[in-house]
């Protein structure tokens, strides 16, 4: 009889310091269905809470051993007095937290998990936070926890991405074991202990070079990467001694641990000190499980947590109750080492229908699902949907059903072709959008946000806020623009040093207007950054909007045009809807006057998002380009082409092509966090960025002010009246084109059957 498990991800969104937390829970039937999602709770900031958490890391880590898996640094210093304090300081922590968790705003979220939960049923709950304090708070001592005796915590990441990842049916459990840096530390137990694993093929490495524990990872699939030596966290990030003189950061293995998980890697252990800056840079690359130490680890309190756990995890336990078993049986360490039950930690990939692997499926593989979206639709269900078609169709005349089959499915072709039921086919598609999961935010792209304050902030400062145009039909106009030239400057300025550079620079902003004389240094970094600039095509639906030049200090290949193409299908006035993405025009039927050109392949003209993401692409080493293919030009990104719209295409049969283009649809990343990670430009300026949000990424600029024109209706957003800025529709865009190429992403763009598949799908129903 199959054990059933239910999933709990509780979300906290804020800090424990200043502005507390709001809190959403969702309970799930394990890799199956949602089974509730109650109205958020809140939990307030607790300073106090902050300060003994910060008070008890402090009192253990004085507590150092030689023999903790993390390089020396001084000598044990556990003195009767010491040991007192941290014990003391310990149940302090215990008792402020279970206190913080008993206030009234949290009480409706606590009160309904334990509705769903059972003492029979394993129970997975999933602490989501970008917060590192609230990772670090000794989540396993929460009533829920220790009440229901086959529940376990597990941080998890706050954001994240589906991966498909292929799995091999070897009939082993495939190991790679680094044991690395073992100064003052005794790592045989560890090779023991997974030399004694049943149905187990296992790789050794002991004090690898860089070069030959890339190459394992590189070389084949594996199931579970193990490592044992010194290890530490510095800020987010964690290091690990991979032998005597080198030590790595796992951003430094980034591409060959992609790689791996790619390949099918299920379960990494990290079975040294200090992990959890391990496991967030883990987590960014989307690990579905993950073991490691919260702190640093006595040598024996590691071989025997390790121990522990491949005994029960082979022995036919869960992934998440061998955690359990084995931490709760470190408590008998604590005489000698205090907190020693504290430390170990299991993160999970936050998807429901990412099953964590027994040992039992990671060894025999061909019997098992792929890690992959499981159907809802029970077995037994489908035998009895299938058992009551047949009787129905034995039950009646072949012929006559064939025949009315036959005609309704020409009924149905007929409706369409016409275009009757394209309104009702969009509408659908929409609501589809919207009931897709979180993907979480694209940290391949930033955006620096011109906000109402940040004009006001430049008008205060003097700056020059009015331009006189040089478009032929606005020569001689002076409007107010959005980013001065001095605001500008100083980005650009900022975005060329080295800690700092991107990729890619998008400027989002019309320019139409030459960089003022006193600032030449604005023209050398317009000149001499990756910047991709905009301009607006002429609109030969509407001769009355006129086209608007490009930067003339920017070059025209590094040129794309900022026009969208919209539908007018919803009742509503307030603003037309994009599910398009338009991605190149012909402008050969453009006036002469227009300067809207760049120099594309085939006399095309490319979007700026286009414009944007093949030059991202193009550092990524990835081939992006425009592919003659009979009277469409399709889309090519690296080994895989994607079909261009034509009429009819999926629910369009009456499409509009605005300037003989391509297009496809608009594959928006479904985020309730918002694309990406913006910041203001005050804030930018003021040097508030993070290097890690800018450097080697796409960084976009673009204006977010109220009073702007600029804005769009999207599908993924249910409320008709809330509308996103163009600088945010330009990075969905960019998006869906960056991660349909890079290798490790492949999140496919949106593809239209032809008609005869349409018609065969119409006749099967």
């Amino acid at each position: 009889m199959s054990t059933v498990r239910k999933l709990a991800i509780l979300r906290l969104e804020g800090d424990l310091e200043r502005r507390g937390f709001e809190v959403t829970l969702e309970i799930w039937w394990e890799g199956s269905q949602r089974i509730a999602e109650p109205p958020p709770g809140y939990l307030p900031a607790n300073p106090d809470l902050l300060n003994c958490l910060q008070a008890w890391r402090q009192s253990y880590r004085q507590l150092k051993d030689p023999t903790h898996r993390i390089k020396p640094k001084g000598i044990y210093g556990g003195s009767t007095h010491q040991v007192a304090t941290c014990r003391k300081l310990r149940d302090q922590l215990h008792r402020k937290f279970t206190v913080w968790l008993e206030d009234r705003s949290f009480q409706e979220i606590d009160r309904r998990l334990r509705e769903e939960l059972h003492r029979e049923e394993e129970i997975r709950i999933l602490v989501r936070s970008s917060d590192d304090h609230i990772r670090r708070l000794p989540w396993h001592l929460w009533d829920v926890i220790e009440r229901y005796p086959k529940a376990e915590f597990a941080l998890s990441a706050p954001t994240s991405e589906f991966v498909i990842r292929k799995v091999a049916p070897s009939g082993q459990v495939k190991i790679l074991a680094i044991l690395g840096n073992s100064t003052g530390l005794n790592l045989n137990p560890d090779r023991q202990f997974i030399q004694n694993l049943p149905g187990a093929a296992i790789t050794f490495l002991d004090n690898p070079p860089r070069d030959e524990l890339n190459d394992q990872l590189w070389s084949q699939s594996w199931d579970i990467l193990f490592f044992a030596g010194h290890s530490a966290t510095e800020g987010k990030t964690g290091r690990i001694d991979i032998n005597a003189t080198e030590s790595l950061s796992l951003d430094e293995l980034r591409y060959g641990l992609r790689q791996a998980i790619a390949q099918g890697l299920q379960l990494a252990i990290f079975n040294s000190c200090d992990g959890l800056g391990l496991a967030y840079e883990l987590e960014q690359l989307q690990i579905p499980q993950l073991i490691v130490m919260r702190e640093p680890v006595p040598d024996q309190v590691a071989q025997a947590f390790l121990k522990q756990f491949l005994t029960a995890y082979a022995g036919g336990l869960s992934l998440a109750l061998s955690v359990r078993q084995a931490r709760e049986r470190l408590q008998g360490w604590e005489g000698k080492f205090p907190c020693a039950s504290w430390l170990p930690i299991l993160c999970q990939h936050p998807d429901p229908m990412i099953l964590p692997p027994t040992w039992q499926s990671l060894w025999d593989r061909r019997s098992q699902p792929r890690n992959r979206r499981l159907s809802r639709l029970r077995w037994s269900e489908l035998n009895r949907s299938l058992l009551r078609l047949s009787q129905s169709y034995r039950s009646r005349n072949g012929q006559a059903i064939a025949l009315i089959s036959l005609i309704t499915t020409l009924l149905v072709i007929g409706l369409r072709l016409s275009g009757v039921l394209q309104p009702i086919e969009l509408q659908a598609f929409d609501q589809m959008m919207r009931l897709r999961p979180d993907e979480g935010i694209d940290r391949n792209i930033t955006i620096i946000e011109i906000t109402d304050a940040d004009i006001e902030m430049q008008q205060k400062n003097g700056e020059k806020m009015e331009r006189i145009h040089t478009t032929a039909s606005m020569r001689g106009q002076s409007t107010e623009v959005s980013l001065s030239d001095r605001s500008l400057e100083h980005i650009l300025e900022e975005l060329a040093k080295i800690e700092y550079r991107p990729s890619v620079i998008g400027l989002d902003i019309y320019r139409d207007f030459q960089v003022a004389e006193n600032h030449p240094r604005l023209v050398e970094l317009l000149q001499q950054l990756p910047v991709i600039g905009i301009c607006k095509a002429e609109d030969m639906q509407n001769l009355e909007i006129q086209a608007i030049d490009p930067p003339p200090e920017i070059p025209h290949e590094r040129i794309g045009f900022s026009d969208f193409q919209s539908d007018d299908d919803l009742p509503t006035d307030a603003q037309k809807l994009l599910r398009r993405h338009l991605l190149r025009m012909d402008p050969r039927q453009w006036s002469a006057q227009t300067k809207c050109t760049s120099i594309g392949s085939g006399n095309s003209f490319n979007s700026f998002s286009v414009q944007v993401a093949f030059k991202y692409l193009k550092q990524q080493g990835v081939t992006a380009e425009f592919v003659q293919q009979g009277e469409y030009r399709n889309l090519k990104l690296g080994d895989r082409i994607y079909h261009v719209l034509h009429s009819p295409s999926g629910g369009y049969q009456k499409l509009p092509f605005g300037g003989g283009g391509s297009q496809i649809m608009l594959n928006y990343r479904q985020t309730k966090e918002g694309i990406t990670t913006p910041i203001s430009l005050t804030d930018f300026l003021n040097n508030q960025n993070n290097p890690d949000l800018t450097k080697d990424k796409i960084v976009l600029i673009g204006s977010v002010r109220t009073t702007g024109q600029d804005y769009w209706q999207i599908p993924y957003l249910s409320d008709p009246s809330q509308l996103e800025p163009g600088v945010v529709v330009q990075a969905h865009m960019i998006s869906q084109l960056v991660n349909a190429a890079l290798p490790g992403k492949q999140r496919p763009l949106i593809q239209t059957w032809p008609v005869w598949a349409d018609s065969l799908w119409i006749l099967g129903w």
